[in-house]
């Protein structure tokens, strides 16, 4: 009988020191280090994307930037970005070449992707084939010129 009543008493040890540990209070929270709380906007997936900024137009052509800087010979410039959902296309010239980049939105790092540089332009069977879902890939060249 004795035996029991160590292993209940035991047992009541690690489940209480399980919680304190589970349920204490962490070195960082959700607010984050500035003490507030970080805002969704619609088409934000929770962290790291917390704004609009980590999808925007601007974050698709810095990463297309930063891609291309070490082979950019063909004095690149960009033009039309078009974005839905967790993907983007980059329309893009340089004096000799040309195309639409597709680029996709890691949730995991906050971040865009080139997943490929593109030269000519793209079909919707074409970015199907890419991975990209077919009303999505629709609507990404309907914004293309």
């Amino acid at each position: 009988m004795n035996r029991y009543v160590i292993l209940a008493g035991v047992g009541i040890v690690i489940v209480a020191t399980g919680l304190v540990f589970f349920l204490r209070p962490g070195a960082s929270s959700p607010a984050g280090q500035g003490g507030t709380t970080p805002v969704l906007f619609p088409g934000d997936s929770g962290p790291p994307a917390l704004s609009r900024q980590a999808r925007s137009k601007e974050a698709v052509q810095s990463t297309f930037r930063n891609e291309i800087a070490p082979y950019n010979d063909d004095n690149v410039k960009l033009y039309k970005t078009a974005i839905e959902g967790d993907y983007a296309l980059q329309l893009w010239r340089g004096d000799n070449t040309g195309g639409q980049a597709l680029l996709t939105y890691n949730v995991g790092t906050g971040q865009w992707a080139v997943l490929t540089g593109g030269g000519g332009a793209w079909s919707v069977d074409g970015l199907v084939d890419a991975g990209v879902p077919r009303d999505i890939a629709t609507a990404l060249l309907a914004e293309m010129p």
